[in-house]
């Protein structure tokens, strides 16, 4: 199965990127999971990312949705996991709101 996550994911500083990183390495131990793509947040340094992370969104752009959105489609996963929480595409309320609108 190829499998989207949506999260926060190290070196981010973002809420839950921890737990993305464990929760990413547990389903890629997992037989079921051919292909696992994140899709993260942004961060300065990329250097270190593996090939399978795709740094997509940022706290508090009212266009997450659109990127996020346009990374599903171009990746056309089998399953998508949403590793977050309200306040984790921003602390401003549209933000925050539009990044749970691929939810709907």
């Amino acid at each position: 199965m190829k499998i989207a996550l949506v999260t926060a994911y190290p070196p981010s500083k973002g809420s839950l990127n921890e737990y993305g990183f464990h929760f990413a390495n547990a389903l890629m131990a997992s037989p079921e999971v051919s292909s696992l793509n994140i899709i993260a947040d942004k961060v300065e340094d990329t250097s270190s990312d593996p090939s399978y992370v795709q740094r997509i969104w940022e706290f508090n752009r009212a266009g997450n949705v659109l990127a996020i959105d346009r990374a599903l489609d171009a990746l056309k996963p089998d399953a998508v996991i949403f590793n977050l929480q309200f306040a984790s595409f921003g602390n401003a309320r549209v933000p925050a709101a539009l990044g749970l609108k691929p939810l709907i």
